[in-house]
């Protein structure tokens, strides 16, 4: 919580719902935050009301007079003052109610610009609807074919038939793979995590045969376009394990109870 801000434990008299609430005392944690844990609560509310209603009918006298001058000393009532001039029922023996007393009226609202309601025959919708359908096919098959193009380039400029064979193998794992992540629903991406972590163990198993396949290289840097994607599949295959054991470790701690012995799977 942030510095100054202050915490009413209601259950201080049954140990606190806070871990530092003391019965019958104030504690001020080290980043400021208050804990108040009184015990008589219900005892203390006739004053905290008294003083805050006394404070507010005080506020409020001052508001008619010295404040109205703004000279010290100087006790004017403000008649102009609605909340003033509704207030009163009597001035310098003259009675004002009812008929004195103007009723408030709050200002009227602005007004709002009319809006044109544009109605659409059942061919428009239509013809908007397969517009957007079009927009949409149009986007997807530009980006298929900017995949294709790449895909053709890399295969003319490539020497060797299994490079092309495993890149096309590549394109299309991701692929399908992008469409299946993009179809689940945002809340169920972290169980689906936990479940490709089954699947990121074979990816990383692919990659290490792709690293030990063909020439091997003089030193850590790879040498061929077969090496260096078994180099990328094994890092990306060892991130995703990584952070899909650490989402699942998170979600089953959310079911775990204080009172639940720890676990040592990392072990």
């Amino acid at each position: 919580m942030d510095p100054g801000s202050v915490v009413v434990d209601l259950a201080a008299a049954n140990g606190g719902n806070a871990e530092q609430t003391k019965p019958d005392e104030i504690v001020t944690t080290s980043n400021g935050v208050k804990i108040i844990g009184y015990t008589d609560l219900p005892s203390r509310l006739a004053a905290t009301a008294s003083n805050l209603f006394g404070n507010n009918v005080a506020k409020f006298i001052l508001s008619i007079g010295p404040q109205t001058t703004g000279e010290k000393g100087v006790f004017q009532i403000d008649l102009e003052d609605d909340a003033v001039q509704n207030m009163l029922i009597a001035y310098n023996g003259e009675k004002r109610w009812p008929d004195k007393i103007t009723p408030y009226s709050p200002p009227p609202p602005p007004k709002k610009d009319l809006e044109e309601v544009v109605t659409k025959s059942e061919e428009e919708i239509i013809a908007e609807k397969n517009a957007e359908k079009i927009q949409s096919f149009v986007q997807n098959t530009s980006i298929a074919t900017l995949a294709a193009t790449a895909l053709l380039a890399f295969g003319i400029t490539s020497d060797s038939p299994d490079a092309v064979s495993l890149m096309s193998t590549f394109a299309l794992a991701g692929l399908a793979g992008y469409q299946v992540v993009w179809g689940v629903a945002p809340a169920l991406h972290s169980p689906l995590m936990a479940v490709t972590n089954a699947i990121s163990g074979m990816t990383a198993v692919g990659g290490m045969v792709l690293l030990a396949h063909g020439t091997q290289a003089e030193g850590l840097i790879p040498n061929s376009p077969s090496h260096w994607m078994g180099a990328i599949a094994t890092m990306l295959s060892f991130i995703n394990i990584s952070g899909g054991f650490l989402v699942s470790g998170k979600m089953l701690d959310l079911f775990k109870r204080p009172d639940d012995p720890e676990d040592y799977f990392q072990l």
